[in-house]
């Protein structure tokens, strides 16, 4: 069938696209003039081909053209998809491989329109229209198809078809003798002549596209089939087609605007010969796909979504979809197909076609704006569907993404003390902008937003006479489940958290520990000493702490034959040592030149000795 559009696009696009039919009718089909009255046909009763009006004016083949079942058997066909891209992956694909193509190779292009010679393109530049394919089948979940190799001659076909499109400004699956070229031979060529009624023929193969600018002389043309919009493309034909999930080769032919005529593309992907890919069954292939798709490869031209299935029956099929939490129906159905009969393979494979409402917040409808940081998430569920052998019911999940905007990701995990949960924790980050938290339940369940790709550490003051170890994070790019955070009980001897906010900072706590050490009165020196979520933020708060541990002599690092209250710490040998243990060092670095075999009585003289009892004594892991 011939599906024809104009676009709304300032070039005045137009489009065409056919479906196949088994031989005997195609030859039918490309031999009847484009000026033949429009012809529709009762539904054949016993189930095989016919054929009805089409947008041209010429007879073609119904919905889904026929081809003999021999091709492959039906539990040939029942293969699964390809794995669904992550989504890194689906930004990756737009930002990497997709805006890649926006600067193609050199066209290269050596006909003439007024000659009539097609003359060919350079194959880097074809290869460029087929990798803009191979994004959007990717993303739909199917194997990447390949150039024709160039023994075969459907570079020539296609070629031949553009000319065509481009010298007679207009499209059409089968070009009448009156047409501009019409029956010219060209050099070089293996076809024969250009036009012609041959059931190979390029523009009888090929989806076509035109365009009064050189938009459809560049890879921007598979956008457009893709989106399918205008009148007589209800069937999305261009699109199923691309999406052809068991074809495996494409061939490209190109003709770029010049005087007098605009640019037209042919792009070759009908032949049962190279479907030899994997069907993607039992889950189907649809548009927007089942995972993630960048906002801007969504069809907001068209505004037509679609589900292609081999053999299905839409007929009677509803479509339901909901997103944040409102569920919808379709404004309009734009295309049902009524199944392929038995005995035949239908190329493209059988789709359903409809218009979600649209909803600038994307709740009660579809909104083609860019999410945001927020991906957006539409629940697809497809009910009523029959045939042999079809599901009768689909759901899947498009997930809208911004390409641009890496997404928040969650750490979750569980705050226990042994067995126990612990309730009541709140964490706070360190660095804290983008990060929420929720408070951990009676279980000790919590879970943090945190940006992507975010470093930093999660910590808590003391709850209910527990403290909180840290949760250190790195580089944070994929949710994060199951972090167990571990609760430990009392305040150490050594207490190194002196305003308690979870965290050894030698900055805060480790200046207030050094000036307790060298004997700072409280209200001259601990002011202001207390970080980010301290449970201590007072000075009496931040002195009485480190008096506390002080007095008990929690902090002679070093140890000493010294009395009590402390009167064995040395500010210059201790302190020392702790600051430098607190600000990540060790080894000869945290010992060095701070007098530790002058002091009297010190037994632990080496990193050796003092990493173990830090450890031990201060709730460290030092």
């Amino acid at each position: 069938m011939s599906y024809c559009e104009t676009s709304v696009s300032s070039q005045f696009a137009r489009m065409c696209y056919p479906m196949q039919a088994c031989a005997a009718l195609l030859l039918a089909w490309l031999t009847n003039p484009v000026g033949a009255a429009a012809v529709t046909v009762s539904p054949d009763p016993t189930g095989g081909p016919q054929a009805v009006a089409t947008g041209d004016g010429h007879a073609a083949p119904s919905a889904m053209a026929r081809e003999s079942a021999l091709e492959v058997s039906r539990t040939q066909r029942l293969k699964a998809l390809q794995p669904a891209p992550t989504r890194a992956q689906a930004a990756a694909l737009y930002n990497v491989n997709y805006l890649a193509g926006q600067v193609m190779p050199p066209m290269s292009w050596t006909g003439n329109v007024a000659a009539c010679d097609p003359g060919s393109t350079a194959v880097a530049y074809q290869q460029s229209i087929v990798d803009r394919v191979n994004v959007y089948r990717k993303l739909a979940r199917l194997a990447p198809v390949n150039l024709y190799s160039p023994s075969d001659d459907k570079d020539e076909r296609t070629a031949a078809a553009a000319l065509l499109m481009a010298a007679n400004n207009a499209l059409s699956h089968n070009p009448p003798s009156t047409w501009n070229c019409y029956g010219t031979a060209f050099a070089g060529s293996t076809v024969g002549v250009l036009g012609g009624g041959q059931p190979a023929g390029g523009a009888g193969n090929s989806n076509l596209g035109w365009s009064s600018g050189n938009a459809y002389a560049t890879n921007a043309v598979i956008d457009a089939y893709m989106v399918d919009s205008g009148a007589g493309n209800q069937a999305v034909g261009h699109r199923t087609g691309i999406l052809d999930a068991k074809q495996t080769v494409m061939a490209v032919g190109s003709v770029p605007v010049g005087p007098g005529h605009g640019a037209a593309n042919a792009l070759w992907w009908i032949n049962f010969s190279t479907r030899t890919g994997l069907a993607a069954t039992p889950e189907g292939v649809a548009w927007p796909p089942n995972g993630f798709v960048p906002f801007q490869l969504l069809p907001a031209g068209s505004n037509r979504w679609s589900f292609q299935y081999p053999g299905a029956n839409f007929s009677a099929a509803t479509v339901s979809m909901s997103s944040g939490g409102a569920a919808y129906a379709p404004l309009v159905y734009d295309y049902r197909s009524t199944g392929c009969p038995t005995g035949f393979t239908c190329l493209p494979d059988d789709a359903i076609v409809w218009q979600p409402p649209l909803d600038a917040a994307g709740i009660a409808g579809v909104s083609y704006a860019a999410p945001g940081a927020t991906d957006k998430a539409y629940t697809v569920t497809i009910a009523g569907v029959t045939g042999a052998g079809v599901p009768s019911s689909f759901s899947y999940t498009v997930t809208v993404i911004d390409p641009s905007v890496s997404p928040s990701q969650t750490v979750s995990g569980t705050v226990t003390n042994g067995a126990s949960g612990v309730s009541g924790v709140s964490f706070c980050a360190k660095p804290a902008s983008g990060v929420t938290c929720t408070t951990s339940t009676a279980s000790g369940l919590f879970s943090c937003t945190v940006p992507f790709g975010w470093s930093g550490v999660l910590h808590s003051p003391m709850v209910n006479g527990y403290r909180i170890a840290p949760l250190r994070l790195n580089s944070v790019t994929a949710a994060s489940v199951g972090n167990v955070v571990l609760a430990q009980p009392g305040i150490p001897t050594c207490n190194l958290d002196v305003d308690d906010n979870g965290l050894f900072e030698p900055d805060i706590d480790g200046i207030a520990i050094a000036r307790r050490i060298a004997g700072f009165s409280e209200a001259a020196t601990f002011d202001g000493l207390s970080g980010a979520c301290a449970a201590n933020t007072t000075s009496n708060a931040v002195f009485g702490t480190t008096q506390n541990s002080y007095v008990a002599n929690g902090y002679d690092v070093t140890g000493s034959s010294g009395g009590v209250n402390g009167a064995g710490t040395r500010a210059a040998v201790d302190g020392t040592v702790l600051l430098r243990a607190m600000a990540g060092q060790v080894g000869t670095a945290v010992t060095n030149g701070v007098g530790i075999s002058s002091k009297p009585g010190a037994t632990r003289t080496t990193w050796a000795t003092i990493q173990p009892w830090l450890n031990a004594n201060c709730g460290a892991n030092f």
